[in-house]
């Protein structure tokens, strides 16, 4: 199992305004015939020429299979127990190269428009649709909406590069103003030039104002640009630590190992639209099948956000089974004498069983409530905030496995790395 130590990044958030004015001028990375983009090259040129938190590498390993490649993914968790993912992609023609926060339930594109005020969008690597020969102009607004904040602007459409992969003609939005002080927009806003969605290919999904788009993984799957039609999720364990994003293709250290198959679930609901979804039969803890609990017709989604949301129901139901206490802290929490005591969570997903170890489903560290100095154990489990919605399963599970998006078998893979040859069983599980 990857090793469960939290590294917390620390970063500063004011700059003089003198030093940002001409920092991000138009800008053409890339000459119009120099596809597909060279790795190593693309990384050189992603480099910032100002020092800040979570400067890009991108040092790619060069791949020799047409239709795959291998995006490099940053982390950090902030405050030790929020984690953002980053990757690198390329818009138009010729490229210009931006940082982007992944997510998995969105299945957009967004990048801040060179005339974006600084003061409301932040500094970082602006798009300038002028300087590329492939950009058209949708005729279309958008409006992005999380909780009271939104962002805004145009939409246009351009050719995407995801390293040696040309995406042609995909529909995204240029931001040009962010309201309100949402952390994932504060986010965006300061580390980041936008954010890419990996939610499943639909036909179509409402993302902007008064208009149907295509997402992104519709425009990837439909050009055939994939030797295979999935994608491999290796995400980092730990804040500061690097993954990748496979397309096209299973690492050959993963693709040989004994491997979970879970079928996606056709649900349909507003709730669910565009989220990668399977059914939930149950959920147990290892030491007390009588606590399992029987949960027809409820679903779960993926996403890279901390810990596990549930119906309040369940949650009320999992706390007492694990002898945690819903506090108002950030998380439930219980004795720490009993730590080496706590049994698996253990998830079963169309007859598949998949458990947890205290290790992935607890955490531990003096961060009690209150002046204590005494060491504090919890759970990451939320209460959702509307019942109705599904289970959520963050990167705990996420990141503790190869996890495959099958999307022509339409299927969850949970690959794990052999422990060596000739011996059954999995290194994550160990």
């Amino acid at each position: 199992m990857k090793p469960s130590t939290v590294a917390l990044c620390v970063y500063a958030t004011t700059a003089s305004a003198g030093i940002f004015s001409d920092r991000y001028p138009a800008r053409s990375l890339f000459p119009a015939d120099a596809l597909p983009i060279d790795e190593h090259t693309f990384a050189s040129l992603r480099k910032r020429d100002l020092q800040q938190p979570f400067t890009s590498q991108q040092l790619i390993e060069p791949t020799s299979h047409p239709g795959t490649a291998r995006l490099e993914i940053e982390s950090c968790l902030f405050f030790g127990l929020i984690p953002f993912y980053w990757t690198n992609l390329a818009l138009g023609t010729p490229n210009q190269a931006f940082r982007m926060i992944l997510d998995l339930n969105y299945g957009g594109l967004i990048v801040r428009n060179r005339d974006c005020d600084p003061f409301s969008c932040g500094f970082g690597f602006n798009y300038t649709h002028d300087d590329s020969s492939t950009w058209h102009d949708e005729g279309e607004t958008f409006m992005l909406h999380l909780d009271s904040q939104f962002a805004y602007g145009n939409v246009s459409r351009d050719d995407v590069q995801l390293i040696s992969l040309n995406v042609t003609d995909v529909i995204f939005g240029e931001v040009d103003d962010f309201h309100g002080e949402n952390f994932l927009f504060l986010t965006m806003k300061h580390f980041a030039d936008g954010a890419i969605g990996l939610g499943p290919p639909n036909a179509s999904m409402p993302l902007y104002t008064d208009t149907m788009v295509p997402n992104i993984m519709s425009n990837v799957v439909s050009q055939d640009v994939l030797q295979k039609n999935i994608m491999t999720l290796d995400l980092p364990w730990n804040g500061g630590e690097k993954g990748s994003l496979y397309l096209g293709t299973i690492p050959e250290e993963a693709a040989n190992s004994d491997e979970v198959r879970i079928p996606f679930s056709n649900a349909t609901t507003d709730l669910l639209l565009n989220t990668w979804q399977v059914s939930v039969d149950s959920i147990s803890t290892s030491n007390q099948d009588s606590d399992r609990i029987e949960l027809p017709e409820v679903y779960a989604t993926f996403e890279l956000g901390a810990g596990f949301s549930l119906p309040s129901d369940i949650y009320d139901h999992l706390l007492e089974s694990l002898g945690a206490e819903d506090k108002n802290f950030l998380f439930p929490i219980y004795n720490c004498s009993r730590w080496d005591d706590m049994p698996d969570l253990v998830f079963t997903f169309s007859g598949v069983d998949v458990a947890l170890t205290k290790e992935d489903y607890s955490i531990r560290g003096y961060f009690g409530p209150g002046d204590s100095d005494e060491e504090t154990c919890g759970v990451l489990l939320q209460q959702n905030w509307r019942d109705e919605l599904p289970v959520v399963i963050g990167v705990e599970f996420l990141r503790k496995w190869f996890v495959v998006f099958d999307m022509d078998e339409g299927e969850l893979g949970r690959e794990c790395l052999p422990i060596e040859p000739g011996v059954e069983g999995c290194a994550n599980d160990a």
